[in-house]
């Protein structure tokens, strides 16, 4: 296993909810039906890549089960349309490897696929907007900063079976989508991994940050001296000129939303204890079509 610390906290953050992907539903309409428009974006694939990534991060789990997850990214809107900033395997141009040190944006509509993609969660985190595109912008720009080439060919080596290639995450090397969203979220003040004691990045890492290590969020918003959490630059997730909705669970419960999981009087789930209103925890939604890591895309059956 990799080294891991267990969070304090024995209740898991109530802020994450499930939403259950409707029936014929793709990412892209669970993503609208979610509110969310801006944060981190989880997916979960089932090609053999994605498999092979889900499997390799039993080891940042304490049942050694796979992960739901295997890809993570950066989550942005322009208009109608999201996009996503990761720094994939299957990158569709390796000249722009070396350039953008591996990270891309390209439309989530590439991960709309629920047959391919069935796993698919979105979080946001107390940090501040502009923090992350300083991030983005460091991390895309300064091979420095985390050297994400490096670790595409240590998992692209691992994930094809060439030579004797060991788990990267036993040897402390992160995989590379998430290596590069927590440097940026770094940069930006904010440490999106409490609970690994290693550079072993991954998604299941920040699953499980989002999930169990809320009072440490909470405690730890990223404020300026002359600024508060309702003033200044918008932190990640609230509302802007450009984004008129709630974010779900926020405003009147819609037909269909997250906010339908609500409690009716946002009164504390069993065994959950009292939320405070003003609470900086991690909020988001998640939707499990494949809770058993399995290769279900892409083979001759």
């Amino acid at each position: 296993m990799i080294p891991v610390r267990n969070s304090p906290e024995t209740r898991v953050n109530r802020r994450v909810r499930e939403l259950p992907p409707a029936p014929g539903e793709d990412n892209i309409a669970w993503l609208r039906r979610s509110g969310f428009t801006s944060g981190i974006v989880l997916l979960g694939g089932c090609d053999l890549v994605h498999f092979r990534l889900r499997v390799a991060q039993s080891h940042a789990r304490q049942d050694l089960v796979p992960s739901y997850w295997s890809l993570v990214g950066i989550l942005r809107r322009k208009g109608d349309d999201f996009s996503i900033l990761s720094a994939p395997l299957d990158h569709p141009d390796a000249s722009l490897v070396p350039r953008n040190n591996g990270v891309l944006e390209e439309p989530l509509a590439r991960y709309a696929n629920p047959e391919r993609y069935p796993n698919i969660a979105a979080f946001t985190f107390p940090v501040r907007s502009s923090e992350i595109r300083r991030g983005i912008e460091r991390v895309r720009g300064q091979r420095s900063a985390t050297d994400l080439p490096d670790l595409i060919v240590q998992w692209l080596a691992f994930v094809w079976g060439a030579g004797r290639t060991p788990n990267p995450l036993l040897d402390q090397h992160g995989i590379p989508c998430a290596a590069f969203v927590t440097a940026a979220y770094g940069i930006a003040g904010l440490d999106l991994t409490p609970g690994l004691a290693s550079t072993a990045n991954c998604p299941e890492a920040i699953w499980q940050s989002a999930r169990w290590w809320h009072p440490f969020y909470a405690a730890h918003l990223p404020l300026g001296d002359d600024m508060d959490a309702h003033g200044g630059d918008a932190l990640e997730g609230d509302l802007g000129a450009d984004d008129p909705a709630p974010l779900a669970g926020d405003g009147p419960p819609a037909n269909g939303s997250l906010a339908d999981s609500a409690p009716a009087d946002d009164s504390p789930a069993e065994g959950d204890g009292p939320l405070d209103a003003d609470t900086q925890a991690p909020r988001g939604a998640y939707g499990l079509r494949q809770r058993a890591a399995a290769v279900t895309w892409g083979i001759d059956t």
